[in-house]
């Protein structure tokens, strides 16, 4: 089923246009969360493509998809995830593939920040801008996935730590222990504890299991009220945004302002 999501309109469009005109290469741009891979998916069906794949971005996995789709004798849409995550021997590999296209073959590369795409990549594809989810449009995912345990997280701060559909089943799959720890966390932040105490206890559920640091980062932002903490915990986040820093680095760097400030 194809929701009529507000964020998604102007792609959908644009795809509309690019998918008559039989365009081969497409680069959609869009925050984590926001159906990049969903559009990809919609792009195949414009097209009457039955044959969807996905393709990691590592080496390896393009390496191996190139070598499988110059054998095809039928048409494939290959949707390559999140290059801007991978290392540059990725996207020259996919550049290869580009350089030398299969006329059976469409590529939709997904990103977060153009920015860190190759010219050479970006110039070759048409470029399709996705915006960020809007409340509505996460209120009808949330509710289209189970609209019980969406209402309930909506009585939670939970709810405003919700910034794309990703986010959505990510929260509506907590078991009832995660959804305790989250409840605990003003107790858990204790800065009396070491840095390494507390960056495990911030980083991990009670079975040890790992915590997604960023959610968590966004629900203590969501119930603290100090003013100083809450600037250290928005600087965090922005880092963990333009992934200029690790997770675990960015973590540790929050836990030592604030035991600190």
């Amino acid at each position: 089923m194809m929701f009529s999501f507000d964020c998604q309109r102007e792609a959908i469009g644009q795809l509309q246009e690019l998918a008559a005109a039989k365009s081969h290469s497409i680069l959609l741009c869009g925050q984590h969360g926001c159906g990049k891979t969903y559009l990809a998916k919609y792009y195949a069906d414009l097209l009457s493509i039955s044959d969807f794949q996905v393709v990691l971005s590592t080496v390896g996995d393009l390496q191996s998809m190139m070598d499988t789709t110059y054998a095809l004798n039928t048409p494939v849409v290959i949707c390559v995830e999140n290059l801007d995550d991978g290392v540059a021997g990725a996207a020259y590999t996919l550049l290869k593939f580009l350089e030398e296209p299969c006329d059976l073959v469409y590529v939709v590369v997904t990103c977060t920040n153009i920015r860190q795409i190759p010219e050479t990549i970006a110039s070759r594809c048409a470029v399709v801008n996705v915006n960020e989810p809007r409340s509505s449009d996460i209120l009808i995912f949330a509710n289209s996935i189970d609209d019980s345990a969406a209402s309930h997280i909506q009585k939670t701060p939970l709810w405003s730590c919700i910034r794309s559909f990703s986010d959505v089943n990510q929260i509506l799959k907590l078991t009832p222990d995660q959804l305790t720890y989250f409840a605990s966390l003003p107790e858990i932040f204790d800065t009396r504890k070491p840095i390494s105490q507390l960056m495990w206890d911030l980083g991990h559920y009670p079975d040890n299991s790992p915590a997604p640091i960023e959610l968590v980062m966004r629900y203590l932002l969501a119930i603290n009220h100090k003013l100083d903490i809450r600037e250290i915990i928005l600087s965090c986040l922005i880092d963990l945004d333009n992934a200029n820093i690790a997770k675990h680095v960015v973590l540790a760097s929050m836990c030592m302002q604030i035991k600190y400030r």
